[in-house]
C-alpha cells in the first residue's frame, strides 16, 4: 500500500497566510476554475450494487417469514429506518462527487455534502493503493483547523491529479516528494 505523506501544519510565520505550508493550496488546478468527477471507482460502485442485490434476494426470500408477521409497529418502523439508511448510503456511493476548485474541496450528493475551505486546511495525506485503484478508492484525508478530520474520495483522475497537486505540490517543486 502506497500511502503518501502530505504536507504537514508547520508553524508558519506571523502574518503568513494560513494555507503557507500547502504548495498549491488556493491555486485552481491545472489552470482550471474547477475540476469535478465521479468519487467512488467503479468497481466500489459494482460491488455496492451486489451487495444490494443480494440484500434484495434474501428480503424477497423471506417475506413470509411467519417471524415478519409479528413485528410491532415499533419494530416494523425500526426496519424500515434502517432499509432507508442502508438505500441512502447505497445512492450516495453510486451519485457522490467530487469538485476541488480554488477555495474549497466538496464531496457528496444533496443532502449529505461536506466541504472543507483550502484556507483552513492544515494538513493533507492521500492515501491510495496503486494498482487496486479500480476497486479501492484513494482518497484525501484533509484536517483542518475547524472540523477536524475529513475524507474525500476521488476515483476520477482529473480530481485525483488535482488532489496529488494538493498534497505534494507542483511537479516542479524541489521540495516534492519522488514516487
Amino acid at each position: 500500500m502506497n500511502v503518501g505523506a502530505g504536507r504537514g501544519a508547520a508553524p508558519t510565520p506571523a502574518g503568513a497566510p494560513p494555507t503557507a505550508a500547502l504548495p498549491g493550496a488556493g491555486v485552481p488546478p491545472a489552470g482550471h476554475a474547477h475540476v469535478e468527477g465521479v468519487s467512488f471507482a467503479w468497481g466500489t460502485r459494482a460491488a455496492a450494487t451486489l451487495l444490494m442485490l443480494a440484500l434484495a434476494v434474501l428480503a424477497w426470500r423471506n417475506a413470509d417469514h411467519p417471524l415478519l408477521a409479528r413485528l410491532s409497529r415499533d419494530s416494523t418502523v425500526y426496519v424500515l429506518f434502517a432499509l432507508a439508511i442502508v438505500a441512502f448510503g447505497y445512492c450516495n456511493v453510486l451519485f457522490s462527487r467530487t469538485r476541488v476548485d480554488a477555495t474549497q474541496l466538496r464531496q457528496g450528493c444533496w443532502p449529505l455534502q461536506r466541504s472543507v475551505a483550502l484556507a483552513d486546511v492544515s494538513q493533507v495525506l492521500l492515501i491510495r493503493v496503486r494498482g487496486l485503484e479500480w476497486l479501492v478508492t484513494p482518497r484525501l484525508v484533509v484536517r483542518s483547523r475547524s472540523a477536524g478530520k475529513t475524507s474525500f474520495h476521488c476515483a476520477d483522475a482529473r480530481v485525483r491529479r488535482a488532489l496529488e497537486q494538493l498534497a505534494y505540490g507542483t511537479p516542479d517543486d524541489p521540495t516534492r516528494p519522488r514516487a
